[in-house]
């Protein structure tokens, strides 16, 4: 039989989750997300079944508390983004650290986090064999009442599988992991950057496994503007907003120095920093060791600071493409101050040629690594494509690639005209 293992547990157990982001409601504080909590998770697959899912459900004995609408989550997973995906049935190969196949294929279309996380996973037809899938769950639990001490969310996992393509799902397995907020024993570490090196994410050529969707959106965005708008070009100058982790950028790179159609051009990397706070996460973090973005052999990015650009008004980058994943909503909604610099600088880069590929949660309850205060579908009349379409007056088209099939994730492609 099948069966789910979370956080080195096959039964339910309690977790403790510091305090972290405020909600507050016209000035007054409405609640709180525990700190970025994270579980190592793992199946155990059977001879028997063929599918496999896993579903998490916040607060499942009370339907209608905050903790359940308000909580959110997701998993990260090894897939190996150099390998074309299966488009009809959105396939990607499982894969732990760079070659360690698991004999399964992640359907990105059931990848999906925020308040509703699941992920979805099949046998591979052509692996001979299958082992052990990792994964790990990353959690902000909403507490109602900051001031009461051991306050509980009950996160539900639950593995289904079935035997056949459209056959009978059954249920596997059920591990109900109650997060409990205590400010003395919640732990204060954030394991991001191990998990996702043990993950293989951050490798600069060759092969290497993107995490999260996002990447595999933003990959393809990539390949299919330079295949479809720059076949002829030889050199393409290509920018990219706030690295932040730096393991989306990684999955670029690998893209542009290893994908069949694309490694024979000459690509120049514009590496734009917010310099308050993608400094530590994306070079701090990685100075001295192997992964340091400077080593990268085949293209180096070129660092450029935000606020120092901006401040030279004579600068200027000639872009062929730009990139900003998961950058949007906190650029444009954080402050005023922050809208106004983002505005500044897309003026200043975006220019009637360049491809502007954005990629950003569809709604901000799909964002849970950062707080995110608005995007595409939520909040009041502001949103992203009213601040590029009529406050910048850039024009957008879908990339079209399961952009129906994926509401977590929504991609356009941004160009502007010479009078805008």
């Amino acid at each position: 039989m099948a069966c789910l293992t979370v956080g080195g547990e096959v039964s339910d157990y309690e977790m403790w989750v510091r305090k972290g982001h405020v909600q507050d409601q016209d000035g007054v504080e409405d609640g709180f997300f525990g700190k970025l909590s994270t579980i190592k998770c793992d199946v155990e697959p059977s001879e028997g079944y063929k599918f496999y899912r896993i579903r998490v459900e916040f607060n499942p004995e009370r339907p209608k508390s905050r903790g359940r609408k308000f909580s959110r989550g997701g998993f990260w997973a090894g897939v190996y983004d150099r390998n074309e995906p299966m488009v009809e049935n959105k396939l990607f190969t499982s894969c732990e650290m760079v070659e360690e196949r698991t004999g399964f294929q992640i359907d990105i279309a059931q990848w999906k986090w925020g308040t509703k996380p699941e992920i979805a996973f099949r046998r591979d037809r052509n692996a001979e064999m299958t082992k052990r899938i990792f994964l790990t769950f990353a959690c902000r639990p909403f507490f109602d009442d900051a001031s009461e001490e051991g306050e509980s969310i009950t996160a539900r996992f639950t593995l289904t599988g079935w035997k056949d393509h459209g056959g009978r799902e059954h249920e596997l397995s059920v591990i109900d992991v109650k997060y409990s907020h205590s400010e003395d024993r919640g732990s204060a570490d954030d394991a991001r950057l191990e998990f996702f090196q043990d993950y293989g994410a951050f490798n600069l050529v060759g092969k290497g496994n993107s995490v999260h969707p996002k990447q595999l959106y933003t990959c393809n965005a990539v390949k299919h503007i330079i295949t479809t708008e720059f076949q002829g070009k030889r050199k393409i100058n290509i920018g990219y907003i706030g690295p932040d982790t730096t393991e989306n950028l990684r999955s670029v790179i690998r893209l542009l120095t290893d994908d069949n159609d694309l490694r024979d051009k000459t690509y120049k990397l514009h590496v734009l920093f917010e310099e308050e706070w993608d400094i530590p996460a994306a070079v701090i973090n990685f100075q001295g060791t192997d992964y340091d973005l400077d080593l990268s052999p085949i293209i180096k990015p070129n660092k450029i600071f935000v606020s120092k650009f901006l401040s030279n008004n004579k600068k200027r980058l000639d872009l062929d493409i730009l990139i900003a994943t998961y950058v949007g909503p906190w650029a444009v909604f954080t402050s005023q101050e922050s809208k106004q610099n983002y505005e500044q600088l897309l003026n200043r880069i975006v220019t009637p040629k360049t491809k502007f590929i954005t990629v950003d949660p569809s709604d901000a309850k799909n964002s849970v690594v950062s707080h995110c205060k608005k995007t595409e579908i939520y909040g009041d009349t502001a949103t992203l494509t009213g601040f590029y379409n009529k406050e910048l007056q850039f024009d957008s088209e879908k990339i079209p690639w399961m952009q129906g099939d994926s509401p977590m994730v929504n991609v356009r492609l941004w160009t502007r005209g010479v009078n805008s």
